[in-house]
């Protein structure tokens, strides 16, 4: 296996020309959805949001906004990474939440670890929570990359 990893970082490439006839399997595609949802975050929040984006005309109307680079109407499909402006006490609870009913855990028995994650976002400044979101984002898209490799 470590030599198929590696073999896939060695040979990996940017595609500068896509063939927009080719279209990867759904099954690739849930794969390649899958190992961004399972991106290892801060905390396990993922405040990030992967957008996936088949319309044709959707992805027309982004090519101005892509610098005229035919990518994003060629690929088969077009992947966008983006996070939550600012993270919110909304975010924790609902992860906490999603924690206490896939694990089977009393939320209750969880309070130290929300109560943690609510007051490091309280007391981040504007510009750090960006920076800190910003990572996380690039940890996801790291993932995405090395998946498609």
């Amino acid at each position: 296996m470590e030599k198929q990893i590696l073999e896939a970082l060695n040979t990996r490439y940017a595609t500068k020309k896509f063939d927009p006839t080719r279209v990867i399997s759904e099954e690739l595609l849930a794969t390649i959805l899958e190992s961004v949802r399972l991106t290892p975050t801060s905390y396990g929040l993922q405040l990030m949001k992967l957008i996936v984006v088949e319309n044709a005309d959707k992805r027309n109307a982004l090519l101005p906004y892509s610098y005229g680079q035919r990518q994003v109407v060629d690929a088969s499909h077009l992947l966008i990474l983006c996070r939550e402006k600012m993270a919110q006490p909304s975010h924790v609870n609902g992860y906490i939440n999603t924690i206490s009913s896939t694990r089977n855990i009393p939320s209750e028995n969880l309070d130290g670890f929300k109560n943690m994650m609510l007051d490091t976002i309280k007391n981040m400044s504007e510009e750090a929570s960006s920076t800190w979101m910003d990572k996380q984002t690039y940890i996801a898209l790291g993932n995405l990359l090395n998946t498609c490799a």
